[in-house]
């Protein structure tokens, strides 16, 4: 893979795509688990948070898979912590929480991506903690994602001490050179070697 010579995220998209679709299946696996061990250091336990947006990975490009996150936040966090997901909209640009009801399915849109077609809708004010997806992040929290900006958008409308996490298989590289004002950087990352803490 050639040497990558600019840290913008127009050029950070496509060598991190890559390099994570790379990544072979079973390292996957065991990097999923190493990543929780670093979730479970996160102040999540003491806090009394109802409502977590997480999302749904997209398994073609090697996300971090969320279900296990997701399983936590429900069974283990007492009280138990509901888990909303993404619905977007590409015309809009816009994204909104939908906490799925028994009767919801799931939809797909661009990139292969999995919606709830159903469900209550939050409040963007009523969300506690957001897991975010991303595609690397450098070492003051600032996240590169997909480009369409969706989850900036989305947590401007948020409260101010919503909790934002990040999850990722590669750690953090030392700056991204084009961040935007309204671009809304983590207060935490998990990887498989260390939990990063931005606060």
């Amino acid at each position: 893979m050639e040497i990558l010579r600019s840290f913008k995220k127009k050029a950070l998209r496509p060598y991190y795509k890559h390099l994570r679709a790379s990544l072979d299946r079973e390292n996957l696996i065991k990097m999923n688990q190493q990543i929780m061990t670093q979730f479970l250091k996160l102040p999540i336990r003491d806090k009394d948070y109802k409502y977590a947006l997480s999302y749904l990975p997209i398994t073609m490009t090697n996300e971090v898979d969320t279900a296990p996150f997701n399983h936590y936040l429900l069974h283990y966090v007492e009280p138990s912590i509901q888990v909303a997901f993404p619905r977007t909209n590409f015309r809009t640009l816009k994204m909104e929480a939908v906490l799925p009801d028994q009767e919801a399915r799931l939809t797909q849109k661009w990139l292969k991506l999995m919606e709830p077609d159903k469900g209550l809708i939050l409040d963007p004010r009523q969300i506690d903690l957001v897991l975010m997806p991303l595609l690397i992040f450098d070492v003051k929290g600032n996240r590169v994602g997909y480009g369409k900006g969706f989850y900036d958008r989305y947590l401007s409308k948020c409260r101010q001490d919503i909790l934002k996490i990040g999850l990722s298989y590669l750690p953090a590289i030392n700056r991204i050179e084009d961040v935007d004002p309204f671009d809304i950087p983590l207060d935490y990352c998990a990887t498989p070697e260390r939990l990063y803490d931005f606060t």
